[in-house]
């Protein structure tokens, strides 16, 4: 069978961390003889002259191979914050050539669409031109917030009518996506995996070491993108909270250092809080690193804290879990579901006081990291890449 993954955020040689759990899942889904997977990972047009970080673009290359697979970036066009209800259309349109390129190598039997807009729109309209089966995977924004705008709503029922099957990152995802017309019997709910060789527990100490970090200090991480909804900005003003209400002082009497890992269009007012608070020696922004490196950060830290606005199956909270790290995170999405022992963390209001005092707690509290790994490392990529091949069998076998 050959399947085209079709997905805008995918890694590249650019933006090597982009998407990456887009990539674990065809890793194991790749596991399977008789199978053949290449990527079509739409690209903005974007002059290669231009300022700002969207010049970036342009330096995608429009074909190259990424960990073993064929991967095409065709460019489309896309009018920031503005003509977004044509964004679909115009992926799929513009995708045209690339999908031929793609035929005259091997014809497509199955497309394997990741975010319903623009993408799995983009899909649809590729799955009704060459006559296949389309399967759609929804994760979070996708349906949380771009479905539930007016111009954009009909687009979304109409992929996800197209779609043989829907698979939701959650529960929670898929009582949005029901709420949307479509059939409970054709929604899976498949979270995301793990990778229990790439991230494992192992001793505080020997992390720090390794990272050169202070090993006197208690250690607080979060890793996402620099931006408003993902509340990098809510967990600085915990910190000064921290400060302010003497709460900072831990079992050890020593100030917690927040360490931030990710880069984004927030870096300058993140920088901008962290100075109006004097917290330059508490809180540090690491930038962006490669995905394998951030299992010696999970396992340095005390604690892991995602202030998300909106989540779907946050791979990163996954993450911290299977290397043993506790976890405070915002009720949103798929966050119950993956913090369901109290164990293993604690669901924490959205604002700057409650995750400050939340955290407080936390520290003081003894946390068995041995059992925290066993339960984060239940759900892997392996058992994800079996029932992902299951839904292409039942798609292609139901359009045969």
């Amino acid at each position: 069978m050959n399947v085209l993954v079709f997905t805008s955020l995918f890694p590249s040689s650019v933006w090597p961390t982009r998407g990456i759990f887009v990539l674990e899942r065809m890793r194991a889904v790749a596991g399977s003889p008789n199978l053949r997977l290449d990527v079509m990972a739409p690209v903005p047009y974007y002059p290669s002259i231009a300022v700002g970080w969207r010049r970036a673009f342009a330096r995608v290359p429009r074909m190259e191979r990424i960990e073993g697979f064929d991967v095409y970036h065709p460019r489309y066009f896309m009018t920031p914050k503005i003509g977004m209800t044509f964004y679909g259309l115009s992926m799929g349109l513009c995708s045209v050539p690339a999908m031929r390129a793609v035929t005259r190598s091997a014809p497509i039997d199955l497309i394997d669409a990741h975010f319903a807009y623009p993408d799995g729109v983009a899909a649809a309209l590729l799955s009704r031109m060459i006559g296949v089966p389309l399967i759609l995977t929804v994760r979070g924004s996708d349906i949380n917030v771009s479905a539930q705008l007016p111009v954009i709503k009909p687009w979304v029922r109409w992929a996800l009518r197209i779609a043989r099957h829907v698979v939701a990152v959650s529960q929670a995802l898929a009582e949005r996506v029901a709420e949307l017309g479509v059939a409970r019997e054709k929604i899976a709910v498949i979270p995301n995996g793990i990778d229990p060789h790439k991230f494992y527990a192992m001793p505080r100490e020997e992390a720090r070491a390794k990272l050169g970090v202070p090993k006197n200090r208690p250690m607080i991480l979060s890793v996402g993108n620099l931006a408003a909804h993902k509340g990098m900005d809510v967990l600085i003003e915990a910190m000064h909270h921290f400060r302010e209400t003497e709460a900072i002082k831990t079992g050890t009497g020593k100030e917690p250092l927040l360490y931030l890992i990710g880069e984004g269009p927030d870096r300058i007012a993140l920088e901008r809080k962290i100075r109006d608070f004097a917290l330059e020696d508490s809180v540090r922004l690491v930038g962006s690193l490669p995905h394998h490196e951030l299992v010696l950060w999970y396992n340095a830290a005390d604690l892991f804290c995602l202030a998300s606005q909106r989540e779907g199956c946050p791979n990163v909270v996954k993450e911290a879990l299977a290397c043993g790290t506790p976890v405070l995170a915002s009720p949103v999405g798929g966050m119950p579901e993956i913090l369901h022992s109290p164990s293993m963390g604690v669901l924490v209001p959205r604002s700057a006081r409650a995750f400050a005092s939340a955290m407080r707690d936390a520290l003081m509290r003894e946390w068995d990291r041995q059992a925290i790994s066993r339960l984060g490392q239940e759900q892997t990529w392996d058992r994800v890449g079996q029932r992902i091949r299951e839904l292409f069998a039942s798609a292609r076998q139901a359009h045969a």
